[in-house]
């Protein structure tokens, strides 16, 4: 399978530079959104067709995506290893309605269903029970009753599932609460994993380039990593004591000098393929904090950003390819995305839910990987460098956090009396 006219990393960076534009935390899966699209993108035609393909990173392949994925699915599959990877496609057509023959043909065997629109309870139970189990309960829902208008006629669903344990799980005893820091004033005291269990001597793919530090931990048995990507910090040591000091009780008291800001993080998708194809294998102290996040997208309006518009115009869409149905023109009325990932010292889980539906219209010293202030993460396959999902961590547990106060300058006499008495 030729990977060289499909831009899986490009797909993640432009969705990441839209949703990135409102802070906080971030988790989503842009190749759910492809898989998903490429459905309908095998029946546009026309400006529909290029606008599509251009967007979704998919020029070229337009008329072949559908094979393409699957084929994919298989190699990814095999990636996995000894990790769980779940991908499934499921379509919901309007009853009655002449869906082209070519389109049905596409879809994995058992993935099209007709439905009674009309009972829009039992279609949305049906709908979320289906994204429930193959989600392993961590999605429980993707649509309701008020998303199912008179005028849909499609419901697409793709849904990505993965649970991995690392290949080297932290000690769940020697986590403890430390700093993180948010910003250079405030932070958040959260559950940091600091120690391996048992004697780890393996090193870790780690680089420091241009203000930017990449870590990659691997899954068990799989070719499949996460990768970190933070901002490298100046962080001045008297000693080896003092930095394992500071490592090991609650971390840096003060501010973090950052060289830089997350949202400086602008590489292009071969910018980034290349650094992360230079990182080496290094011995590293790593601490990682525990997080868990859930977000859910509405995805119209940054895939109109990225280029895609005529697909959500009732008067200009064409999926003739789809629905060849004068009275019934077909066209996008809605994209959502839910998703879900935990990182613990065990492993990860992580899921990732798209669903479209389409309406009718009229058309060698103690080196340290500490994540204790925001950082970009990637799931992604090792040996094809696939991304699977994407994600920033601002604040890792979500709690309110504390403004730091410099404590008071007593003067060196009364701290003298205080540290005699």
């Amino acid at each position: 399978m030729d990977l060289s006219n499909f831009e899986n990393t490009a797909i993640h960076l432009k969705l990441f530079e839209e949703l990135g534009k409102a802070p906080g935390n971030l988790f989503f899966s842009a190749h759910s959104l492809q898989r998903v699209l490429a459905l309908l993108l095998l029946g546009a035609r026309g400006e529909t067709a290029v606008e599509m393909g251009q967007a979704l990173c998919l020029e070229g392949l337009e008329l072949e995506a559908h094979r393409f994925f699957r084929e994919l699915g298989a190699k990814l599959s095999k990636s996995a290893g000894d990790c769980i990877l779940n991908e499934a496609n499921r379509v919901w057509g309007r009853q009655g309605l002449p869906f082209e023959q070519s389109f049905l043909e596409a879809l994995d065997q058992g993935a099209f269903q007709g439905a009674d629109f009309s009972k829009k309870a039992a279609l949305v139970k049906e709908i979320n029970d289906w994204v429930s189990a193959q989600t392993r309960g961590k999605i429980a829902s993707i649509i309701t009753e008020k998303m199912l208008t008179e005028n849909t006629l499609l419901v697409l669903i793709n849904a990505l599932y993965f649970k991995g344990q690392w290949k080297n799980q932290f000690d769940a005893e020697k986590t403890r609460d430390q700093f993180f820091w948010i910003n250079s004033k405030d932070f958040v005291s959260t559950p940091i994993m600091t120690e391996f269990k048992g004697d780890v001597k393996e090193k870790f793919n780690h680089l420091t380039e241009d203000g930017w530090d990449f870590l990659e931990l691997p899954y068990a048995g799989s070719d499949l990593a996460m990768v970190f990507i933070k901002p490298t910090v100046d962080r001045a040591c008297k000693s080896t004591m003092d930095l394992l000091g500071k490592v090991y009780a609650k971390g840096w008291t003060k501010p973090l000098k950052l060289s830089r800001s997350l949202s400086e993080f602008k590489m292009t998708h071969k910018e980034l393929t290349a650094t992360l194809s230079k990182m080496k294998p290094t011995d590293l102290l790593i601490n990682i904090p525990r997080f868990r996040l859930e977000h859910s997208y509405k995805l119209v309006d940054p895939l109109a950003n990225m280029g895609m518009k005529q697909a959500f115009s009732a008067t200009q869409a064409n999926f003739q390819g789809v629905l060849a149905d004068p009275d019934n023109p077909l066209f996008i009325g809605l994209v959502i995305q839910k998703s879900f990932v935990e990182v613990n010292e065990e492993g990860t889980e992580a899921a990732a839910v798209t669903a479209v539906l389409a309406r009718a219209g009229g058309a060698p010293k103690i080196n340290v990987f500490r994540a204790d202030h925001p950082f970009l993460f990637l799931i992604r396959d090792r040996k094809t460098g696939l991304i699977l999902f994407m994600g920033r961590v601002e604040n890792p547990m979500q709690k309110a956090s504390i403004r730091y106060l410099p404590p008071e300058d007593k003067g060196l006499w009364q701290s003298l009396r205080e540290w005699w008495g």
